[in-house]
């Protein structure tokens, strides 16, 4: 009977030729026993393999008789795989079974790929690159052997509705996943309708990158980081600034007057220098002390310095009509923020009421300066009665 020269691999990597009949070779195809059928061609041993066995030969390391016996013959026979070559000769490194006569060190190397840590020894680093490129190469080559196993293989159908369908999913690090199954109609209906990356088995797999589209997988995102340096350079205290008003009051229905801002010398941080910050007026009423209106802003920027030169004056015009209502008495609240998404404050706020029948007022800054590392906290004081900046930055309220 005719036969046939199959190699049979087991988990070890040994390599088993077997000379076998037509309906042997049959049985190891049912049970899905992996073999290939050896031709008549030389034994491809890879370079570094090579290298190793020249090493060998040239006497330039000390190496068992048993590891010449088994692994040198049988790599040199194509009786056992290249993985396993390799396994054996870093134990043997590991262990001192195997020593370099030359005086080389060898080195433990461990480097991160897609497939996992993989560790590898070796007398140099460049040695140790390409040991771990060929690890990359034959991972490659078993993954793409595995595909088309998978391609090929299908599960039995007994059904004549049923079809086979590789259904390809992603797992949390955006890596595909792909199941072969024989489904109904209806199921395959189901699987559509929630999502999956379904296609028929006799179709090619799709890519990653299709895969990842029809998912619509975005990558994680990780958030930036201050440097420690740049967060002690960006440290602001609260009494950085000194805030004054001159000359306000009501006048022919228009709230006038002029904040005046001073940097302190010794609280104030260079850092903030030329950087744009956000000046907050709030106009309430006087006797329920509700905000009229979203808060008015300004931007302010201070140069370099101290002194007269670098006082800011912001002059303020405002009508006192607010949302059909026209008021002659009003509490006025000043702050200094970084900016009203990120209210950190750099001076005590001011607040003060102004009656049309008075005369202007001046309004200098509280002392001393409440320096607390908790803006909110100290917000709370400066509100007087608001419930923190949500409050504050609310909208037009009508009053009667």
């Amino acid at each position: 009977m005719p036969t046939v020269t199959v190699e049979l691999i087991d988990a070890d990597g040994n390599i088993t030729t077997q000379e076998l009949q037509d309906w042997q070779v049959e049985i190891l195809q049912q049970h899905n026993i992996q073999f290939t059928e050896k031709e008549a061609q030389p034994v491809e041993i890879p370079q570094d393999i090579q290298s190793i066995l020249l090493s060998i030969e040239q006497g330039e390391y000390e190496v068992p008789q048993y590891f010449i016996d088994v692994e040198v013959v049988n790599i040199k026979n194509g009786n056992i795989t290249a993985e396993r070559f390799r396994r054996q000769w870093n134990q043997g490194l590991t262990s001192g079974a195997i020593k370099s006569t030359i005086g080389t060190q060898i080195h433990t190397y461990n480097y991160s790929t897609q497939y996992g840590t993989f560790t590898t020894q070796a007398t140099t680093e460049q040695e140790a690159q390409e040991q771990k490129e060929q690890f990359i190469q034959e991972q490659q080559a078993i993954e793409e052997q595995e595909a088309q196993e998978l391609q090929h293989h299908t599960p039995p159908i007994t059904d004549p509705t049923v079809r086979c369908y590789d259904i390809t999913t992603l797992d949390e690090n955006g890596q595909m996943i792909t199941e072969r199954k024989n489904l109904t109609p209806i199921q395959a209906n189901q699987n559509t309708q929630n999502g999956l990356y379904q296609t028929d088995c006799d179709m090619p797999l799709p890519t990653l990158e299709q895969v990842r589209t029809h998912y619509n997988w975005q990558p994680p995102i990780t958030p930036p980081t201050t440097p420690p340096e740049e967060e002690e350079n960006m440290k602001i205290n609260p009494c950085s600034v000194l805030i004054k008003g001159q000359s306000f009051e009501i006048e022919q229905g228009e709230i006038r007057g002029t904040v005046i801002l001073e940097k302190v010398q010794g609280s104030w941080n260079p850092y903030y220098n030329g950087a744009p910050l956000t000046l907050v007026v709030q106009y309430s009423d006087i006797n329920l002390d509700v905000a009229l209106e979203t808060p008015s802003t300004f931007s302010v920027t201070f140069p370099q310095g101290f002194g007269v030169e670098t006082i800011q004056k912001i002059p303020i015009h405002r009508s006192v009509q607010f949302d059909m209502a026209s008021y002659k008495r009003v509490r006025i609240k000043i702050f200094l923020w970084t900016s009203l998404e990120n209210p950190v404050s750099f001076a005590d706020g001011i607040a003060f009421d102004l009656d049309a029948d008075e005369n202007p007022i001046d309004i200098l800054p509280p002392k001393p300066c409440k320096k607390s590392d908790n803006f909110l906290g100290t917000a709370t004081g400066i509100f007087a009665g608001l419930t923190g900046l949500s409050l504050l930055l609310m909208g037009s309220k009508k009053f009667t």
